[in-house]
């Protein structure tokens, strides 16, 4: 199911839009995942069985590439679906619906969606041809479902949070190889979520930090 056309960017901010625009998220993220089951068992390597839900966090930086890479080998298989987590910093208050997802996340958006960079713009994401090259390639190959949803805020905080709201059966990301003095300042994301988050999480270091 397609997600809402947002070629329009005058909507109208009042309440009723927003509760309406609200309301089409909801539904856009039951019938894209209708198939999903919500309660799933693990297994003893503590991912689902059947109808995964395999989370990649990416910033279409050659870290999270590298990452995407990494899950589409060695952790996706056909049947699963394949979910992106994007985190962006600043919400763009000048679109109305904006104001409404800074709190839920955007709605589940298809490959054929933000691979239009018409779409992609008005949630403020740019992939790369290489990353939607990767993808084109996985669902074609294998046969997955792959989907991106887009949070705005803190990338440690909103990634956990899409772990226990979507849900995820596991998670993938990138290790930018910080240094000493900047992960003590800033922190690590994927410490973070390694730490916090409520699914098996494998954090794929870069191989421009290995050494």
């Amino acid at each position: 199911m397609d997600c809402v056309d947002l070629s329009n960017d005058k909507l109208p901010p009042n309440p009723l839009s927003l509760v309406f625009l609200h309301f089409y998220s909801v539904l856009v993220g039951y019938f894209c995942l209708s198939s999903w089951p919500w309660s799933t068992s693990l297994s003893a390597k503590g991912m689902a069985t059947a109808d995964r839900r395999v989370g990649v966090a990416v910033d279409f930086s050659a870290c999270s590439k590298a990452a995407l890479r990494w899950a589409v080998e060695n952790v996706v298989r056909p049947g699963d679906h394949l979910i992106l987590i994007n985190v962006q910093k600043e919400v763009l208050y000048e679109e109305g619906e904006m104001q409404l997802w800074e709190a839920t996340g955007s709605p589940l958006i298809p490959l054929a969606e933000f691979s239009d960079p018409g779409v992609a713009k008005k949630y403020g994401v740019k992939p790369d041809a290489e990353t939607l090259d990767i993808l084109n390639t996985v669902a074609r190959q294998k046969e997955i479902v792959v989907i991106m949803k887009i949070y705005w805020g803190d990338a440690r905080e909103k990634i956990c949070e899409a772990i226990e709201s979507i849900p995820l059966s596991c998670l993938v990301i990138g290790k930018r190889g910080l240094s000493t003095v900047k992960r003590i300042l800033i922190g690590s994301v994927s410490n973070y979520v390694v730490n916090n988050g409520t699914c098996p999480v494998t954090v794929v270091k870069s191989p421009e930090h290995e050494g």
